[in-house]
């Protein structure tokens, strides 16, 4: 069977395992994104400078400016890490802009997200059967570890990245339980992957429209219910509240002439809650005890009074500090753009978020925005506690999101059926097939 070039992202998906026992999974989503560029250019194909990939093109020359602020020597291979993966995401992007059938293209992008959490999906379902039937944690080695230096190997982002857990042993509201990483490098992270990729499997597993066969909305109807356990066991507090907010946008957009009823009854659980749930909100606030809120608190305040002492293109990167057990610009996506690029770099990011948005408004069916929509909100959400480049491989499904909300705004949604790529496209076929 002759495989399409732009399938190349759904089988890399596939072989997520792979790249995680490697160690590779953090780096190989840009030559793999490069590979297919080339691929597509050798074809005659082109790419286009959306307003999106203008926006992060100019996000990417901030951060470089931003690097001469960088005050430990180490937080270098951190601003590395996450350019790269921001990197990645703009050659998707320019790919995406440019990709001459982008009704095909989706397709392959809502495949890539079905394969890549039916892996996780697989991982944690093995990690959880191993620590129930014989109390043992999925950790390993990866086969490179021995070209690691010892001084990256001995930290935090070494240890998870060369030397990958699929979960650890927690505990919440005081039950002990397996909490789950799955192929991620925290459990924070690989919830904010499943929630950003849950809306959009329920999409497939539904929807007539998009002509996937039977066999791939199976697929999908299986990574959405196992994707939505494996986020339980994460416990991902802000993923879930993300998620749940998404829903209220879900059925506003999709049965607008409930949105009265819609609205009233969300202001009505608000009340409520603000009235008689403080004792059940603080239970899932210091879920995990008052570790977790007091290291955040001190996080947020110093990072905001560090972030005063450099405003315009701030720090370049995270900052160690005594006393407290993360680095300063960690634990929230804003106030880490904030600390580590400035309000220039604020004011850009900001400017590429709006244009994702404003992007989704221009989808013509109703059924694709409110999904999207769905799946942005809960990925916004997510951003008040945790940062997104932390994990490159969250950063990944971050970027197969944004991608598709791209490529359903181009396509003519409310126009016949999307149909996927036919198994009998060659990779010679022209740019029609790229």
């Amino acid at each position: 069977m002759r495989t399409h070039v732009s399938s190349l992202l759904w089988l890399a998906g596939l072989l997520a395992p792979l790249w995680w026992l490697l160690g590779w999974i953090q780096f190989v989503w840009f030559p793999l994104i490069v590979l297919v560029l080339l691929l597509h250019f050798a074809r005659g194909g082109k790419v286009r400078f959306s307003l999106e990939a203008k926006a992060l093109l100019v996000f990417l020359m901030v951060q470089i400016i931003a690097v001469g602020s960088i005050q430990e020597n180490y937080r270098y291979v951190t601003f590395a890490k996450s350019f790269w993966g921001y990197l990645t995401m703009l050659l998707l992007f320019l790919y995406a802009s440019g990709y001459p059938n982008p009704r095909r293209l989706m397709a392959v992008v809502l495949k890539s997200l079905i394969v890549v959490v039916l892996a996780s999906v697989l991982v944690s379902t093995v990690t959880q059967l191993i620590w129930s039937l014989d109390g043992r944690i999925l950790r390993f080695d990866t086969p490179f570890i021995g070209f690691v230096p010892p001084w990256i190997q001995a930290t935090a982002l070494g240890q998870a990245v060369f030397s990958p857990s699929a979960g650890r042993v927690d505990w919440f509201m005081g039950v002990p339980y397996l909490r789950h990483t799955a192929m991620n490098l925290f459990a924070t992270t690989y919830s904010m992957a499943l929630a950003a990729a849950l809306p959009l499997l329920l999409w497939v597993a539904r929807s007539g429209k998009l002509g996937f066969g039977r066999m791939w909305q199976r697929m999908a109807l299986a990574a959405f219910i196992g994707g939505a356990v494996a986020l339980l066991l994460t416990t991902g507090r802000m993923s879930m509240l993300g998620l749940s907010l998404g829903a209220v946008w879900f059925g506003l957009v999709r049965w607008p002439r409930l949105r009265l009823v819609l609205t009233v009854a969300l202001g009505t659980l608000i009340t409520v809650v603000a009235l008689t749930g403080p004792e059940y909100a603080g239970g899932l606030l210091y879920a995990r005890g008052e570790g977790s809120v007091v290291t955040r608190y001190l996080i947020y305040a110093q990072t905001w009074l560090h972030f005063l002492e450099r405003p315009v293109f701030g720090w370049g990167a995270e900052l160690d500090v005594a006393g407290i057990g993360y680095p300063l610009g960690s634990h929230s996506q804003y106030l880490s753009i904030l600390f580590r690029y400035g309000l220039v770099g604020m004011a850009v990011w900001v400017t590429w978020m709006m244009a994702i948005w404003a992007r989704i408004q221009r989808v013509t069916s109703r059924e694709a925005r409110s999904y999207l929509g769905w799946s942005m909100i809960a990925v916004f959400v997510n951003g008040l506690t945790d940062v997104w480049d932390l994990d490159l491989f969250t950063l990944y499904v971050l970027s197969l999101v944004f991608v598709a909300v791209l490529l359903a705004a181009r396509s003519r949604m409310d126009k016949g059926t999307l149909r996927p790529p036919g198994s009998n496209e060659t990779v010679s076929a022209g740019t029609r097939g790229n």
